[in-house]
């Protein structure tokens, strides 16, 4: 009982307006905010955990992906603050977490020329997000990390089959 109570305070936060880049921060961990540009013009944040205090390693270090299913955000994996949640264990065993937010969450509600208030903005669909929005975020943590492959790719619900359209459509050999 007194878990789902912890959980449920933290989801409330969430509710009320806190970011995922303010929980992270609120555990004392470093955060980066990264925007990542589709090839179909949607502006897609991404929340880096480049390090951690309890990381001595430095230099480059094995890039992790995170991807949310498709009604949530990256918000889930970090509810569940340091002690629990697996991107502040990856960050203290020396991994390099980034964590995706695909088209239409609150952090991704953005385009080169569309407004979400315009039906045009919501025209997509899990292909989308596998064809674009995973080798959008694949292809720019390898170019800010300078690493050929992502170490590891972390998901839940929805988000393996986009991956698996995404390589197959878009060849991606990366992970």
């Amino acid at each position: 009982p007194y878990k789902t109570l912890v959980i449920l305070s933290v989801c409330t936060q969430i509710v009320n307006g806190i970011t995922s880049a303010e929980i992270i921060a609120s555990h004392n961990y470093p955060v980066e905010i990264h925007t990542v540009v589709t090839r179909d013009g949607y502006l897609l944040n991404a929340f880096r955990i480049p390090n951690s205090i309890y990381c001595e390693q430095s230099g480059t270090k094995p890039a992790v992906l995170f991807q949310h299913g498709m009604t949530a955000s990256s918000d889930v994996f970090l509810v569940n603050g340091p002690r629990d949640a697996l991107p502040f264990m990856l960050a203290d065993a020396c991994f390099d977490v980034w964590l995706s937010n695909s088209r239409g969450t609150r952090y991704s509600r953005r385009h080169v020329s569309l407004d979400p208030s315009d039906e045009d903005f919501w025209r997509f669909s899990w292909h989308e997000i596998g064809t674009e929005d995973v080798a959008a975020f694949i292809d720019y943590i390898l170019g800010t990390t300078n690493q050929s492959a992502v170490h590891t790719w972390v998901t839940h619900r929805d988000a393996p089959r986009w991956w698996c359209y995404s390589a197959c459509v878009r060849s991606i050999t990366s992970l």
